[in-house]
């Protein structure tokens, strides 16, 4: 079946104007994807940007932690920190104080972690539960603390802690110093990111350290979103990504993880944020620039366009338009009235006047060739009527003189009774063969008669229960047969698109064809199976009997076509099959049997 596509139901000065402006999406695509690539130029930028910057932060906060480190190494080896003077140490420390401003406080603890001496006056209190005492006690070396609250300034602060040893390698005590860290501000403010980009400093835990600019939306010692800390605690130690930022807002983050050694885990994690739609908002600027831009010369294009279409397309075109509407209403005289040039214009006027022309020619004679159709299909009709007619009062006639022949050959017989043995064996012959013949003639026209009223039946009307038909149909011949010799197995039987009593007629056909062709040496047996195969019902009934050679299987479908004489049939059973299913659609055909016999395969089409 061909598909008609119809086409777009609008004005030719409409697909003009659309015409042009696909002609134009070219160009808006090259726009767009210029800005795209600047997008992406300064999405890439700001990660740049924001990598150096956190690159820079982490280099600064190395510097502060290594001068710390070599600190607290020279004081270590002071003997008024060895010897735990507290006098010497708040003197010296002071000091320090004082020359390193970003420095909160030292402090010295002894090794049960009691506080010694402190840079700063502090209440006195034990520091041994604090992760940097721990760490510094436990590992021998310089170790960082956590998220911290400063006793003395109440702000956010990181401690650093480091044991003092002797020469035998014994604990005399713990140094310890905390920095502010603001520290950073200055570094982050210079660098000239957008307005609302973050700085976020975390510790070993993911907890915030320091956020700058400072907000009570995210304040310090809390989590990090989950599915941040997973990338800035990862295996790599710096690095960018987009993601959600705290707020849900997109964000360009730059991250790098800060250590103490190459084997030691991140104690502090450096990270900058960057709203994306900062980042590219002049890209956007300058695309919606570009867009708007372009836009206004399409506008201006589809106007001239549409005001110098009228007269040199549409005129021409709408005298065509109505032409062909006369025409098709009708009118074989139509005609475009366009002069014939040698434009495309004139061309395809003279095309169409040529055309129309034609038309009403060939219209002519196609009335003269439809009443001579006409006149032939009533001919036939009537010849169809006649014949159908004549054999009808065939049959009738026919199947009256057999069906006389056979009673009165019975009634004679009766009549003679034993005086037709006396008579000798071959008048008992002859008897027998004048009742076999009658009752063959009357199958005969019975058959003839369900071959002709094969035509009368509508294709495809009507669904079957083959199940239930099959089993009336054996119980019929085995009632006509007075036999039940022969054993039927069934598998799956679909339904059969066609209407119960040709269902009837087509299984007791090929049944009885296989019950009279049986092998005399064994018990008659057909196997039925069905199936649904795509849009077809396919049916096949095997045998095991005397079987049909293949340079025979399709002659059997002949009409009066016997293969052997070992029954009475009329020769007639498979063509009225033949014919049924091909009424319907439908084919059949003979094959090998498993069994041994013949199997008789037909399809018809299945109802969707």
């Amino acid at each position: 079946m061909v598909t008609t596509v119809r086409p777009l139901q609008v004005s030719i000065r409409t697909k003009l104007l659309f015409l042009l402006l696909v002609a134009l999406v070219p160009s808006l695509l090259v726009i767009a994807y210029k800005g795209l690539e600047s997008s992406r130029a300064a999405q890439a930028k700001t990660h740049r940007d924001a990598f150096f910057l956190v690159d820079n932060l982490a280099t600064q906060q190395l510097l502060i932690t290594e001068s710390i480190r070599a600190m607290f190494q020279t004081m270590a080896q002071l003997p008024q920190v060895r010897s735990l003077d507290q006098p010497a140490c708040d003197l010296l420390f002071g000091k320090l104080l004082q020359d390193i401003p970003y420095l909160v406080n030292i402090g010295l603890f002894d090794p049960r972690g009691d506080v010694v001496a402190v840079g700063r006056p502090v209440k006195p209190f034990n520091n041994a539960g604090s992760r940097q005492f721990r760490e510094a006690v436990a590992t021998g070396e310089m170790a960082t603390g956590e998220f911290t609250i400063g006793r003395i300034s109440g702000q956010p602060s990181f401690q650093f802690a480091f044991p003092v040893r002797d020469e035998e390698n014994r604990l005399l005590g713990v140094l310890q110093a905390g920095f502010v860290l603001d520290v950073f501000n200055e570094t982050f403010s210079r660098a000239g990111l957008p307005p609302q980009t973050v700085l976020g400093i975390l510790d070993h835990q993911g907890r915030r350290l320091y956020r700058f600019p400072p907000t009570e939306e995210f304040p310090a010692g809390d989590l990090a979103p989950a599915h941040l800390l997973t990338h800035f605690y990862g295996a790599d130690r710096q690095g960018t990504l987009l993601a959600g930022g705290g707020d849900g807002r997109p964000r360009l983050f730059a991250f790098q993880q800060l250590r103490l050694s190459e084997q030691s885990p991140s104690y502090m994690v450096f990270h900058v944020a960057v709203l994306q739609a900062e980042a590219l908002a002049e890209s956007r600027r300058v695309l919606l620039l570009s867009l708007a831009l372009m836009g206004g010369a399409i506008l201006a294009t589809l106007l001239i366009a549409g005001l110098m279409s009228g007269r040199l397309l549409l005129y021409p075109l709408g005298k065509l338009v109505a032409a062909a509407r006369s025409l098709g209403s009708g009118d074989l005289a139509a005609r475009s009235q366009l002069f014939h040039g040698q434009d495309e214009f004139g061309q395809l006027a003279q095309s169409f006047d040529q055309m129309a022309a034609t038309i009403a020619q060939r219209e002519m004679e196609r009335n003269e060739a439809l009443l001579k159709t006409e006149r032939l299909l009533l001919e036939q009709e009537i010849a169809l009527r006649e014949n159908k007619r004549l054999n009808e009062v065939m049959a009738h006639h026919l199947q009256e003189p057999a069906r006389r022949v056979a009673i009165f050959a019975q009634l004679l017989k009766r009549e003679a009774g034993d005086k037709i043995g006396e008579a000798g064996p071959e008048v008992g012959r002859f008897w027998e063969f004048i009742e076999n013949e009658a009752a063959r003639l009357k199958n005969l026209i019975n058959d003839a008669q369900k071959y002709l009223a094969v035509d009368s039946v509508e294709a495809g009307k009507g669904d079957s229960d083959a199940g239930m038909v099959i089993e009336e149909v054996c119980r019929q011949l085995r009632m006509e047969s007075g036999s039940s010799d022969f054993r039927v197995e069934t598998g799956l039987l679909p339904d059969l698109p066609i209407d119960q009593n040709n269902t009837r007629m087509l299984f007791k056909i090929i049944l009885q064809n296989a019950i009279s062709h049986a092998d005399p040496d064994r018990s008659p047996l057909i196997r039925i199976d069905g199936e649904i195969a795509n849009t077809l019902v396919r049916y096949r009934l095997a045998d095991n009997g005397l079987g049909v050679a293949p340079q025979y299987r399709e002659k059997v479908f002949n009409l009066f076509e016997r293969v052997n004489n070992v029954n009475s049939g009329t020769g007639l059973g498979l063509a009225i099959a033949r014919r049924l299913v091909e009424k319907n659609g439908g084919q059949i055909r003979l094959a090998d049997s498993e069994l041994g016999g013949v199997a008789v395969i037909f399809e018809l089409p299945a109802k969707l």
